[in-house]
């Protein structure tokens, strides 16, 4: 688990340094603050994220694939704008970079949760 949070941590740190419209401010404790916040909202509506990003079994595999992997940086995405409005410290210009974070975090949540390894 320390693991995973480390590694969310890293990712939020690398978003911020790639992504020019997503700013934090503060140090380490900030990023471990955003990173809980991410968490427990997504804790709490896991199970509409779950229905939202069943695959759809009549679309193409390559083009369900896809289809998850930008609803998984929309719905990621959001949570970073939703997350932003509760944290001072989370600054977000606009959607878009929002949505392209979201599609990192997706990569990586999906890399490092457990039914991966």
């Amino acid at each position: 688990m320390l693991g995973r949070l480390a590694i969310m941590i890293a990712t939020i740190w690398g978003c911020t340094k790639f992504f020019p419209g997503i700013l934090v401010s503060g140090g380490f404790l900030s990023y471990l603050w955003i990173v809980v916040l991410f968490s427990i909202i997504n804790a709490i509506l896991e199970i509409p994220h779950t229905l939202l990003s069943v695959p759809l079994g009549f679309l193409p595999p390559l083009l369900s694939i896809s289809s998850l992997a930008v609803l998984g940086g929309a719905i990621n995405g959001g949570l970073l704008l939703l997350i932003s409005h509760f944290s001072s410290s989370l600054s977000i210009n606009g959607f878009g970079w929002a949505f392209l974070a979201g599609l990192v975090i997706s990569v990586v949540r999906f890399f490092i949760s457990p039914s991966a390894m």
